[in-house]
């Protein structure tokens, strides 16, 4: 019979931890304007506004947009102008060609930001994350005044 060698486990260091708040939502932290813009997909319904029908030209300039994004605060782009770096509130009744899902309730605020001169993104803020819902590419997702 073979011995079984016994893992070592690492001895205990008395250095303190960082601890996390109980939750990030408590906390603030999770909805402050200091946190840095990041960006999903995974909301995006399958529509004639989801990233599939882009072309090259707002494929890219959409990347280059976000890109942008990444390095600043949400309290950077509130400071900028809505056609600058900014973006400007939705009203869920402006909506033509898509219907909002129901899982997102009525609280939710969608936001705009422009990519491409003044073409769009659509979608909703959840702490640092905005939700890209639908991408405006010909100026037929809502109703823009």
């Amino acid at each position: 019979m073979s011995k079984k060698n016994k893992i070592k486990l690492p001895e205990k260091n008395n250095s303190k931890r960082i601890k996390q708040p109980k939750s990030e939502i408590d906390s603030g932290w999770y909805y402050s304007d200091e946190r840095h813009f990041a960006f999903s997909f995974t909301k995006m319904p399958k529509s004639d506004y989801d990233i599939e029908h882009l072309n090259n030209m707002h494929l890219v300039a959409l990347v280059k947009k976000l890109k942008i994004l990444c390095v600043l605060t949400w309290g950077d782009l509130k400071r900028s102008g809505r056609h600058a770096l900014g973006h400007e509130i939705i009203d869920r009744n402006s909506f033509k060609k898509v219907t909002v899902p129901n899982d997102i309730s009525d609280d939710v605020k969608f936001l705009a930001f422009r990519y491409n001169g003044k073409n769009s993104f659509i979608g909703y803020r959840r702490g640092k994350i905005f939700h890209i819902m639908y991408i405006d590419h010909n100026f037929t997702v809502y109703n823009h005044g």
